[in-house]
């Protein structure tokens, strides 16, 4: 197998996962609460499958291979521009987490703009790589290069326990579609005045 392809078989478990997320941040924004324990499993994957495993493959791997091809240098950098991106809505959902605990009115608006500007920008990240810059790297990289690159892609830590940590939601094959991600605490966003509870960048080439 090919390093793209490794790479965009785990673009296939991400999408799953994505579509969760989407319809999880619908859910919160007709109900107004928030399942603590579903978005946090959410969370773990997109922190530690996501990016950790798989950006981190990309950023420490393929991406400095291609950063010395000249055609790839510009796809490159928007990818490296939008995996911080991401990051960022990464951080604006587990703020939005505690905003919650702590009986803030606008925690839930932020988990729904965390989750979807999070599901939207890596949708269209997704597609830039399977289709412009994936191909490029097929193309431009040595068959030797591709080789050790597979090699490295297999000694990555960490990988397959980042999928096993969601295991309980997701069942292996078909993350979070057959099996919901636990029914955890749910948290209503307090009414404005009440007291507190207890508790896209373009790819040219």
């Amino acid at each position: 197998m090919r390093p793209t392809e490794t790479l965009m078989e785990e673009h296939r478990l991400i999408l799953l996962v994505i579509a969760q997320a989407e319809q999880e941040a619908e859910r919160i924004e007709q109900s107004g609460s928030v399942d603590e324990a579903r978005v946090g499993k959410m969370l773990d994957f997109f922190r530690n499958f996501a990016d950790r495993c798989h950006h981190g493959k990309e950023e420490d791997h393929l991406f400095k291979l291609l950063q010395h091809k000249p055609p790839a240098r510009g796809p490159v950098a928007v990818m490296l521009q939008e995996h911080e991106i991401g990051r960022g809505f990464l951080r604006r959902t587990q703020e939005g987490l505690e905003a919650l605990r702590s009986g803030r009115a606008d925690g839930a608006t932020q988990v729904v703009e965390g989750l979807r500007g999070y599901s939207e920008l890596l949708r269209a990240h997704i597609d830039k790589e399977n289709y412009v810059l994936f191909p490029m790297a097929d193309q431009i990289l040595a068959p030797a290069e591709q080789e050790r690159l597979a090699a490295v892609f297999a000694r990555v830590e960490g990988c397959a326990s980042a999928v096993r940590g969601v295991s309980a939601c997701t069942g292996a094959s078909e993350p979070l579609k057959q099996r919901p991600c636990g029914s955890g605490r749910m948290v209503k966003a307090p009414r404005l005045g009440e007291a507190p509870g207890p508790s896209g960048v373009h790819l040219r080439v």
